[in-house]
């Protein structure tokens, strides 16, 4: 074997060494099927019963008192189904007009939850 050879095989192995280890062969999870958007329920009542669904919500209203367990608000609430709690949250985007001044966007998780999406702000969330 020349020299020429060798060094035209060792560069080739380096170069198909350096493709196997860059490219994500099979290291990320498949895409998720995303459900269908859940539709928003609208308010049940009509104007002839706002009278008694307004009766019925100051009877069942309560005073607030805090919780018997300390809460941790510094961190996230518990996510019961795991997909918001991941290092990448797979959404795929709903194209909708959303309102107010803050840029958002609205994303339907693979489940069919829709979710508001917020980026570039430094908006303080309450």
């Amino acid at each position: 074997m020349t020299k020429r050879r060798w060094w035209a095989a060792t560069c080739a192995a380096l170069v198909l060494a350096a493709a196997v280890a860059l490219l994500p062969a099979g290291r990320e999870e498949m895409v998720p099927v995303f459900a269908a958007p859940r539709p928003t329920a609208e308010w049940p009542a009509d104007p002839s019963r706002a009278q008694e669904f307004r009766a019925l919500a100051l009877r069942r209203a309560k005073v607030w008192h805090p919780p018997h367990v300390p809460t941790d608000l510094a961190s996230n609430p518990i996510d019961p189904s795991g997909v918001l709690s991941q290092s990448v949250v797979r959404c795929r985007f709903l194209s909708k007009r959303v309102h107010g001044t803050s840029p958002k966007f609205d994303c339907i998780l693979p489940d069919g939850e829709v979710v508001k999406v917020k980026y570039e702000t430094d908006e303080v969330h309450g």
